[in-house]
């Protein structure tokens, strides 16, 4: 009987050798071209990431912004609907006799007095802590900052000073100091008697929320830096504030323009031109407060009827949006208006 062998478990290759498994690693060519792609991929992501994340910090400071608005009219409540002043001149503290404290929150036993220095207090922005919690991140988040309740008394003065936001206080509530002879100083306003081009009294200043007119295009805060003369794209980020805004047209005096356009005194008959709404650049004209929006370009803005917005400095170029008095005067339309500075 025949027996048939079993096969060998063994395999033998034509040339008599053994075959060894192929190796399962990766050669460095394939490596550095992994590498390669995911870098592209990367790449090609980034700014639609680095959109997003500032997006997400655009809406974080209009969530701030109109926490500060709300507690603009709670102020107003609070003051049988005054509007908030945009400044107190120390002069016209002592002439009224008022005083202002720091906040509860604020640890007093680490203060001297919790009396506020009427300098500091001349700005609008302590006299809005009572009705903001954690008010120190939303007036200067954009610089990282985060103090304990009695830091901010350290910070005081930039706090007034350099808010994330600017206070449309020439128009809105009034810029307080004192006028007239030794023997007869009182408190008024700036613009209190201020004139337009054909020589009638011009009631500019909004002097309580329910009385502005067209509450929905007046603007109350708007996000602001202060810079000195020339063109400016946005930010950086961490730009300090200023506690005021203005409009590109203060009283009869320029202030800031969209590039390329050119602003005159109306006074003296010139041409006047401030910009379309899709321009993000801003020119400042002198060393003023301008409307420099942080993280997309874009500024935020607080307005009378309670909403928040990004606008483009462009958008922001129109005179009607910050002063309630705003009107066409003969053939000079509303949005280039302009008025005596007293």
């Amino acid at each position: 009987m025949m027996h048939l062998s079993s096969p060998s478990t063994s395999h033998t290759s034509l040339t008599g050798r053994e075959s060894s498994p192929r190796s399962s690693g990766f050669s460095l060519l394939e490596v550095l071209i992994v590498i390669l792609i995911v870098a592209a991929l990367l790449a090609l992501a980034y700014p639609a990431l680095r959109g997003a994340h500032q997006r997400s910090l655009k809406t974080r400071e209009l969530s701030n912004l109109r926490q500060v608005g709300m507690a603009w009219f709670m102020y107003a409540q609070s003051n049988n609907d005054a509007a908030m002043p945009g400044y107190l001149d120390p002069e016209v503290q002592e002439d009224w006799d008022v005083t202002y404290d720091y906040p509860d929150e604020i640890v007093r036993s680490k203060l001297a007095s919790n009396k506020i220095h009427p300098e500091i207090a001349s700005a609008w922005t302590w006299r809005l802590m009572p009705y903001l919690s954690n008010a120190g991140v939303i007036l200067r988040e954009h610089l990282d900052e985060d103090y304990e309740p009695f830091e901010l008394v350290e910070h005081a003065r930039d706090i007034a000073f350099k808010p994330g936001f600017g206070y449309n206080g020439y128009y809105v509530g009034g810029y307080w100091t004192m006028t007239g002879e030794a023997s007869n100083r009182r408190a008024n306003f700036l613009f209190s008697k201020s004139r337009d081009m054909n020589n009638n009294i011009a009631g500019v200043v909004a002097r309580s929320p329910s009385g502005i007119r067209a509450s929905d295009r007046q603007i109350v805060f708007c996000s602001t830096t202060w810079r000195d003369t020339g063109v400016y794209q946005r930010g950086p980020n961490s730009a300090p504030g200023y506690h005021l805004s203005v409009p590109p047209i203060l009283g009869d005096r320029p202030q800031w323009q969209i590039p390329g356009d050119s602003i005159e005194n109306i006074f003296n008959d010139e041409k006047v031109r401030l910009g379309s709404g899709d321009h993000y650049a801003v020119e400042a004209l002198t060393m003023s407060p301008t409307p420099i929006g942080r993280y997309t370009g874009a500024a935020v803005v607080f307005y009378a009827d309670g909403h928040v917005d990004s606008q483009t400095p462009g958008a922001l170029a129109d005179q009607s949006k910050w002063i309630m008095g705003a009107k066409q005067v003969g053939e000079t339309p509303a949005r280039l208006f302009t008025h005596s500075f007293n």
